[in-house]
């Protein structure tokens, strides 16, 4: 347990927090809508939609009402890191609507992308102003841990016969990134929060629990023979062992590798075979097709740096109309050179705020949110998800609160003290 978890906060915070955490959970489970939509669920999809935006309006309503009557110059104890991102996308915005205004009335393609960027920036706002106590910071990854896992749960349950194929189209339904990819995204925004909440957690079934839900990621990942997230977990459990410095779970964790991948070898050699395929494919760099689609981009660099492609079109510079699968291409192209460092000043929000956390939790606590920076950055480099997943703002929001938390617990620690 952190020295800051003694900390006692009003009751009065209470209530709404709880609606933070409902909120959480609504947005891990809205990573199930394609199965929602595929299973033929519409109504249930479009209530899930509807509880996220009323809890998001009610929420982003009671922190303005408690700023004005606490008449608080200040919403956060540190730089919101989020905000040069937020402004550079709001100065595009702009710009394309003085261009087509008639495109941003509802139903029409720049109004679902004012509503998408909007609900995304404003739940980092509502985590990291309203998150008062380390119990609140808990809650809120258990919550998104259990909503994300419902995604991950649907496929294997109802569609097992996909384990092992990598598809994007069912039925003329579409998969945005293929069958597994809610899988993938589960893996990348909670996974390693899991883990490291795993080692703050006392009781031993809640620790199993968070270690089984990390484990459902990741063969939900590996079910559709993801390259990224192969990657992405060794590179990953690397730093965590690196960081972890307990060198009795190297041999521990080397050893429990080798037997699960002897006995997937055993009982899945066809599947194992289409995955050592998709490595096959893809081991030359030169004729990855990665590479074909970030030269056809970036060879065009001078026509977008500035505010992104400035009409919106900005798959035109692919000849097959790819997105740039990079998370960094991606805010240069559709939002510019500022959106960018934008983005670069948010991930070193996310970096410092890991830095103040590992002040006063365990070495294994900071050791599984370094390792989430790393399994997010290897494959939102090289893929188009882990660019505007809402879950993946969520997963930002939790770890900027986290971070900011534990410096406003550090003042009234001391300030106690003294």
């Amino acid at each position: 347990m952190s020295q800051l978890d003694t900390i006692d906060y009003p009751k009065k915070h209470q209530g709404y927090q709880y609606l933070i955490v409902l909120l959480m959970f609504i947005v891990g489970l809205l990573n199930a809508n394609p199965y929602f939509i595929y299973m033929g669920l519409d109504i249930l999809n479009q209530i899930i939609i509807a509880l996220f935006y009323i809890l998001l309006s009610l929420l982003v309503g009671i922190t303005i009402l408690n700023h004005l009557y606490k008449k608080k110059k200040y919403l956060f104890s540190m730089f919101p890191y989020w905000l040069v991102l937020t402004l550079a996308v709001l100065i595009k915005i702009f710009i394309l609507f003085i261009q087509f205004p008639h495109l941003f009335l509802p139903g029409n393609s720049y109004f679902s992308l004012v509503v998408e960027y909007t609900s995304r920036f404003l739940l980092i706002f509502i985590l990291v102003t309203n998150i008062h106590s380390q119990s609140y910071v808990r809650k809120t990854i258990w919550a998104f841990g259990l909503g994300i896992s419902i995604s991950v749960i649907l496929p294997f349950i109802f569609y097992p016969e996909m384990i092992g194929t990598r598809t994007a189209f069912i039925e003329d339904y579409y998969f945005n990134g293929a069958f597994w990819n809610s899988s993938v995204v589960a893996f990348m925004t909670v996974g390693w929060l899991l883990v490291a909440l795993s080692n703050i957690e006392t009781l031993k079934h809640k620790k199993s629990i968070l270690l089984g839900l990390f484990i459902l990621f990741i063969f939900g990942s590996f079910a559709g023979l993801s390259r990224a997230a192969a990657v992405s977990l060794i590179l990953s459990l690397i730093v965590y062992l690196i960081a972890s410095n307990q060198f009795s779970r190297y041999l521990r964790g080397i050893i429990i590798t080798i037997l699960i991948s002897l006995s997937v070898v055993f009982f899945f050699g066809d599947y194992v075979d289409s995955f050592m395929q998709r490595f096959d494919q893809g081991i030359t760099f030169e004729n990855e097709s990665r590479t074909t689609i970030w030269r056809e981009y970036i060879k065009n660099i001078p026509d977008y740096l500035l505010f992104g492609e400035i009409e919106g079109d900005y798959k035109k510079y692919s000849y097959t109309g790819h997105g740039p699968h990079s998370v960094f291409l991606n805010w240069l192209v559709q939002f510019g050179i500022f959106a960018l460092i934008g983005f670069v000043v948010m991930i070193a929000g996310v970096l410092f705020s890991i830095k103040n956390i590992s002040k006063y939790e365990s070495r294994l606590v900071s050791a599984g949110l370094y390792a989430w920076l790393i399994a997010y950055l290897s494959i939102a480099m090289i893929n188009e998800t882990g660019f505007n997943e809402l879950q993946l703002f969520a997963s930002f929001g939790i770890i900027l609160a986290w971070g900011n938390q534990v410096k406003k617990d550090k003042k009234i620690f001391i300030n106690n003290i003294d």
